[in-house]
C-alpha cells in the first residue's frame, strides 16, 4: 500500500507543476522565448526529481543484487547524472529553431535571395525548408560548409 501512495503523491506533484505551469502561461499577456524556456526549465527539473524518486530505489537494489559489495547508491547517482549530462548535451547540439518566429521581422521581402548554409547541410536543409514552407520564394540552400569546394575566407 506504501507504494501505491508513493507513487499516487508523485503523479500528483508531477501533475500539479505542469498545471502551474500551464496557468502561468495563461496569465502572461506576452509569450517570450526567455520566459517558455524558463517555464519548461522547471517543469524538467520537476521531472527529473521525480523520475529520481521514482526510480533511485528500484535502481540500487538491482545494482545491489547483481555486486552487492558495489556502492550501488553512489553508482545509481552517478549514472543518473550522466544521464542527465548528456540529455543536456543532446540539447545544446540541436538547437531550437527559430527562424519561423523571426524570418517576418528580419527577412519582409519574401522574393529577395536568400542563401543558406551552416557547417555541415543539416540545419541550412532545415532552415531551407522552413523558409519556403514561410512563402519564401528564392531560397538558396547551399548545404554545409565543410563540403564546399571552393576557397574559404574567414
Amino acid at each position: 500500500m506504501n507504494g501505491i501512495l508513493t507513487a499516487l503523491l508523485l503523479t500528483l506533484i508531477a501533475g500539479s507543476a505542469t498545471g502551474i505551469g500551464g496557468a502561468l502561461v495563461l496569465f502572461r499577456k506576452k509569450l517570450s522565448s526567455n520566459f517558455l524556456a524558463g517555464a519548461l526549465g522547471l517543469s524538467a527539473g520537476v521531472m527529473l526529481f521525480i523520475s529520481l524518486a521514482e526510480l533511485y530505489p528500484e535502481a540500487q537494489a538491482e545494482v545491489m543484487s547483481i555486486a552487492p559489495d558495489s556502492h550501488g547508491k553512489t553508482f545509481v547517482l552517478i549514472a543518473f547524472f550522466v544521464g542527465m549530462g548528456i540529455i543536456t548535451l543532446i540539447d545544446f547540439l540541436i538547437p531550437e529553431y527559430e527562424i519561423s518566429e523571426r524570418a517576418e521581422k528580419e527577412l519582409p521581402d519574401k522574393e529577395q535571395m536568400i542563401l543558406v548554409y551552416c557547417r555541415s547541410g543539416r540545419r541550412s536543409k532545415f532552415a531551407s525548408q522552413a523558409l519556403a514552407d514561410l512563402g519564401y520564394t528564392n531560397v538558396k540552400e547551399f548545404g554545409g560548409i565543410i563540403d564546399w569546394q571552393y576557397e574559404i575566407v574567414k
